[in-house]
């Protein structure tokens, strides 16, 4: 990787500046046009950022410095910064990372996006909402509660996890169903459970009843579509790359995260 796109916020000026220092010092090319790697500093939400102004382009690889709290996407320690650019002088490894297709269709139109982590759907004036579960048109409940979740296995970690969604390995190409807010009563027999989906199904909900004017966020941002008819979710054909150091590995960074 010798042309580098860095994607800061003011408020990281000085890991900024002593990243620009070491890649001047090690005589790799910040480039903010014509770059293969992209490095965000910041939390998740940094890196979440820097995929999506790429457009999830595949041809780029995309890392990130952790100066956040969890920072569960940020792989490379703040304090690292020279070993993290002696890294990629000499030798990385690069895991391609799945992610997830949206097509919102209302009354007037398609609508097309792609997350990295989740996609919620909540009624727009959040009241209960309504929806007909079908995985590959078959039903699998008629749900109603806050909302529901959908998550890549990247996005496991992420708000998934506290709706007590599952985590699953971000090398496993899968979406996972995790209710939001379930109501429970006579009228509903919801799933309070998640339910992992292969990389090779479709994901659709239905709004029924009065559920047709939806707040649905992805990523993080949030849209509002009225008159929706379906909505469904699958995997991607298309997958983001992302910079692993030699001792990356998935158990210990739970462990790091959450255990300690």
């Amino acid at each position: 990787m010798n042309r580098i796109k860095i994607y800061a916020d003011d408020n990281v000026k000085n890991i900024k500046d002593k990243l620009v220092e070491c890649l001047n010092n090690n005589n790799i090319q910040i480039d903010d046009v014509n770059f293969n790697l992209a490095v965000a500093i910041g939390g998740d939400g940094s890196f979440l950022k820097m995929v999506r102004d790429n457009n999830f382009d595949s041809n780029i690889c995309y890392v990130g410095i952790n100066t956040g709290t969890l920072g569960f996407l940020q792989e490379i320690d703040k304090n690292k910064i020279e070993e993290f650019v002696k890294i990629i002088s000499e030798s990385f490894n690069v895991q391609n990372i799945s992610i997830s297709s949206i097509s919102v269709y209302t009354n007037e139109k398609e609508y097309k996006f792609e997350s990295l982590n989740e996609v919620i759907i909540r009624d727009k004036m959040l009241k209960v909402c309504r929806l007909d579960v079908l995985i590959n048109n078959e039903l699998l409940e008629h749900y109603g509660g806050e909302g529901i979740l959908v998550a890549t296995s990247t996005g496991s970690t992420a708000e998934n996890l506290s709706h007590g969604g599952s985590i699953v390995y971000n090398g496993i190409n899968s979406l996972q169903i995790t209710p939001v807010g379930p109501t429970v009563n006579s009228m509903y027999k919801n799933l309070l459970n998640s339910v992992v989906v292969p990389e090779d199904n479709i994901i659709s909900l239905i709004p029924i009843y009065n559920t047709k004017n939806l707040l649905i966020s992805i990523d993080g941002n949030s849209y509002i579509f009225d008159n929706v008819n379906k909505i469904d979710i699958c995997i991607s054909n298309n997958t983001i790359k992302c910079l692993r150091t030699d001792n990356y590995n998935f158990t210990n960074i739970i462990n790091s995260k959450f255990l300690k």
